[in-house]
């Protein structure tokens, strides 16, 4: 369960990244403000903190 749970965190933390970096492309291309809703990256530090939480749990719980 410590492996699911890191891959988890792992997905949310690339997609989070993709999604910043589209965005600054974005904003690049037609000079409007276009970035991303700031609310989805702190849903993704959320998600992140939250899975690397529940793994270390899983680690402690397999112990």
């Amino acid at each position: 369960m410590t492996g699911f749970f890191l891959l988890l965190a792992a997905i949310v933390l690339v997609l989070a990244i993709v999604a910043v970096l589209l965005g600054r492309l974005s904003d690049g291309e037609d000079r409007e403000k276009s970035s991303i809703n700031p609310i989805w990256l702190l849903f993704a530090a959320v998600l992140f903190v939250g899975f690397c939480y529940w793994a270390f749990l899983a680690s402690k719980w397999e112990q």
